[in-house]
């Protein structure tokens, strides 16, 4: 999200199984010897160790429709306060605990200890997880550097595409990766110029990935000019897979979903919403930006609503909440926040609800 809006989210029947699966599953950057342990109940089903695909407006994994619920969370490498962060053991943890199947959106930015990245690769394989890799921020958060007209013109092919080059090749064989990010919601004030660069960065990870699929990480269609630069920016051969945030704060789709979905629809591709939200805090906690603030009971009632109906749109391919943190980031007596943690009967809504998967 912007940064004015983030408030800094089954015994041998079974090992055949995993043995069916280790045959197919080609290895990614770490070896088999390297990544934890995989134990029985957290194996993943067989039909999730293919390549996450496309297939017109629809993802699919070895030929089936996927579709997926799931967080952001950008506290993984240290990017949040002590409190937020998700480190050492609790990455097991966090992993462990999340719907199967489902997808985390994380920011691995420029500079971060590949080491680090290899651990929670390991550890959202072994639990059947996917992953959408974020490879720099436009908003320059976290130690990133902040992203202008001239970084899209020309400037991103010194040391952003370096980074790159130096992650995406180790990862090409790793279906954990669901999809690559380019950057988390890009702008520029022309849109050509940031059609050039999808097309540009966008083949250089199909180049170097070639299973893997490419998000563009964008916002609203109006944060980009309007429904024909979104048009054009989402026409783009580097990018598979288009993107919307929103954080409207009202129990049913954004209105910023008709063009977007218009624009996907037109250059047959999926939809996904890469970044929802809703504020909630305990009672007399300060709004947030003249935000609604619900009480966190409240907010997983909204957002159940709002995610159904986003869900009842076959080309909505998923929907990743903004964000998932360390429990001791819960919501405080005085500052109303988007972050759920573990015990938030929001973050249980996300495990359970339903997904329709249209034939």
């Amino acid at each position: 999200m912007t940064s004015g809006g983030r408030a800094f989210v089954l015994a041998a029947a079974v090992a055949a199984v995993l043995m069916l699966i280790g045959s197919f599953a080609l290895p990614g950057r770490q070896s088999d010897e390297q990544r934890p342990a995989a134990g029985p109940e957290a194996a993943a089903p067989a039909t999730q160790r293919g390549f996450v695909e496309r297939d017109g407006t629809r993802l699919t994994v070895d030929g089936s429709t996927y579709r997926f619920v799931g967080f952001n969370t950008y506290v993984l490498f240290g990017c949040g306060h002590p409190e937020e962060d998700i480190n050492g053991a609790d990455r097991e943890e966090f992993f462990s605990a999340l719907r199967p199947g489902g997808v985390v959106r994380l920011f691995l930015l420029p500079g971060t200890d590949l080491a680090d990245f290899d651990e929670v690769v390991g550890y959202a394989a072994e639990h059947g997880q996917r992953l959408v890799v974020v490879l720099s921020d436009h908003h320059g958060e976290c130690g990133d550097v902040a992203k202008d007209d001239e970084f899209y013109d020309d400037g991103f092919r010194g040391d952003y595409l370096e980074w790159v080059e130096a992650v995406v090749p180790a990862y090409r064989d790793e279906p954990t990766i669901a999809m690559w990010e380019l950057m988390n919601e890009p702008r520029t004030s022309d849109p050509s110029t940031l059609r050039a660069f999808f097309d540009e960065a966008g083949g250089v990870v199909h180049r170097l990935a070639p299973h893997h699929l490419v998000s563009s990480g964008t916002l609203q269609p109006d944060t980009l000019g309007g429904p024909e630069a979104f048009l054009e920016v989402s026409q783009s051969p580097g990018i598979d897979v288009v993107s919307l945030h929103e954080y409207d704060a009202v129990d049913d789709a954004s209105h910023h979903l008709a063009p977007a979905l218009e624009a996907a629809e037109a250059v047959d591709k999926p939809l996904m919403l890469g970044e929802w939200g809703l504020y909630a805090g305990l009672p007399g906690a300060d709004e947030v930006n003249d935000t609604l603030c619900y009480s966190v009971e409240d907010r997983a009632e909204v957002a159940e609503a709002k995610l159904e109906a986003y869900l009842d749109v076959p080309e909505v391919a998923g929907a990743l909440y903004w964000s998932f943190m360390a429990d001791g980031a819960a919501p405080g007596d005085e500052t109303c926040t988007l972050s759920t943690t573990s015990d938030d009967p929001l973050t249980t809504m996300i495990r359970n609800i339903p997904i329709p998967v249209p034939e």
